[in-house]
C-alpha cells in the first residue's frame, strides 16, 4: 500500500459485549491515538462494502457471538475470509488462548481455521510462540510477541489497602489471598479451598468475587442440579463467608469501578487455573503491586520466573502451598513493588500499543 495512506483498521469485537475484561477497550483507545482509522465492529466484519487494510481478531469466540458454531456457520466465516484474503485485506490474530475455554469440536475448529487464515500471530509469550511453531512447522506467518498491556490511568490506584478494605468489609488484620475472576470449572474451586484450608496461616481470608456455580433461580438443569443449586445458594454459600472467606457467584460481574478495591485490599494474587495460556490477573496484580502466585504453563511461568514470583505445578496442593508460603514471605518485602516497576517498564500502554501499530505499518506493506 502507499506509505502515504492512513492504515484502515478493524478490531473484531462489539464494543457494547458487557464483561469484566477491557483488553480491546484500552487498547483500542490507545490505538486511536495513531495515524490510523480504527474500528470495533462485528457487524463490519461481514459488511461486504467496507473494506480494510487490516482485521485484527482477538477472540475467535466473537465471531459466533460466544455460541457454538454450527457446520454452516464455520463455511460461512470461511467464506468470508477467502473474500477478505481476495481482496489483499491481511488478518492478524491475537492468541489469548491455546484452545476455547468450554470446547467443542466446532469451536476448535474456528481456532484452526482463524490461525490458518491468519497472516500474522499476535503471541502474548514465547511459549505461546513456540507453540505454534511446532503446531505449524510450514506456514509462512509473521509471528510477533506482544505482551499484555497494563490497565494504568483507568483505575484509582491512589486508594489505601485500609480504604479498599473498609469498602469490601474485609478485617484489616487478615492476610487477603485473592483469586479474581471466574472460576470455570468444579476442580479449580476444589483445590482452591482445599489448598486454602490447608494452608497454615492464622489470620489468612480467601477473597474468590466470581466463584460458586450456584444460582438462585436456576433453570437449564435437571430437577436434581437445579434443587442442589439451590441448596448451594441459600446453604454452602453463607456458611463459606463465616469461614474467613468471601466467595461470590460466578456469574456475577463485579462492577468495574469495584475492580482495583479487590486488588488493593487484597495481599496477594493467586491464579485460580492450572492449564492456561495468559491470564490478564498477573499484569493486574503488577499494576496494583502485588506478589503474584500462577501456575507453571503457559505464558505464565515464563513471566513469572523472569520476575521470581512464586510458581506451583497444576493441581499439586503441595506445590501450591509451598508457593503461598514463599508469597507470603516476599509480600511484605516491597516484592510488589519490584513488579510494578517491572509492569511500568515493559507492559505500559503507549509502548504495547506502539508495537502492534508498527505490526499494523509491516504488515499492510508486506506481499
Amino acid at each position: 500500500m502507499d506509505q502515504n495512506s492512513v492504515i484502515q483498521v478493524l478490531i473484531v469485537y462489539r464494543e457494547t459485549l458487557t464483561n469484566d475484561n477491557i483488553f480491546v477497550k484500552t487498547l483500542y483507545n490507545e490505538l486511536k491515538k495513531f495515524n490510523i482509522d480504527i474500528c470495533c465492529s462485528l457487524e463490519n466484519f461481514w459488511d461486504e462494502k467496507t473494506d480494510y487494510d487490516v482485521i485484527h481478531i482477538q477472540w475467535p469466540e466473537e465471531l459466533t457471538q460466544w455460541n457454538s458454531p454450527d457446520f454452516f456457520l464455520l463455511e460461512k466465516i470461511k467464506e468470508r475470509f477467502i473474500s477478505l484474503k481476495k481482496k489483499g485485506t491481511k488478518i492478524i490474530y491475537t492468541r489469548h488462548n491455546l484452545l476455547p475455554h468450554y470446547s467443542t469440536s466446532h469451536f476448535a475448529s474456528l481456532y484452526v481455521l482463524i490461525e490458518e487464515f491468519s497472516d500474522a500471530i499476535v503471541h502474548l509469550g514465547y511459549y505461546s510462540l513456540n507453540e505454534f511453531e511446532k503446531k505449524y512447522p510450514q506456514k509462512k506467518v509473521i509471528n510477533r510477541v506482544i505482551p499484555h498491556h497494563i490497565y494504568e490511568n483507568i483505575y484509582n490506584e491512589n486508594t489505601t489497602k485500609q480504604e479498599a478494605r473498609n469498602k469490601l468489609n474485609i478485617p484489616l488484620n487478615k492476610f487477603v489471598i485473592l483469586s479474581f475472576g471466574k472460576f470455570r470449572y468444579n476442580k479449580e474451586v476444589k483445590i482452591i479451598l482445599k489448598t486454602f484450608f490447608r494452608f497454615r496461616l492464622k489470620n489468612k481470608y480467601l477473597l474468590a468475587p466470581r466463584f460458586w456455580p450456584f444460582q438462585k433461580y436456576p433453570t437449564n438443569y435437571a430437577l436434581n442440579k437445579r434443587i442442589l443449586s439451590r441448596l448451594g445458594y441459600y446453604l454452602v454459600r453463607p456458611l463459606f463467608n463465616r469461614l474467613n472467606t468471601r466467595l461470590g457467584l460466578k456469574d456475577q460481574l463485579v462492577n468495574e469501578k469495584d475492580i482495583p478495591l479487590y486488588f488493593i485490599a487484597a495481599d496477594i494474587v493467586l491464579i485460580q487455573r492450572h492449564h492456561i495460556l495468559n491470564s490478564g490477573n498477573l499484569p493486574m496484580g503488577f499494576l496494583f503491586k502485588k506478589v503474584v502466585v500462577g501456575p507453571d504453563c503457559g505464558n505464565i511461568s515464563e513471566l513469572l520466573r523472569e520476575t521470581k514470583n512464586p510458581i506451583f505445578k497444576p493441581y499439586d496442593i503441595n506445590s501450591i502451598l509451598a508457593a503461598l508460603k514463599k508469597a507470603y514471605n516476599l509480600s511484605p518485602n516491597n516484592w510488589g513493588e519490584n513488579n510494578y516497576s517491572y509492569a511500568k517498564t515493559y507492559w505500559n500502554i503507549e509502548r504495547i500499543s506502539k508495537q502492534y501499530y508498527n505490526l499494523y505499518q509491516e504488515i499492510s506493506n508486506s506481499n
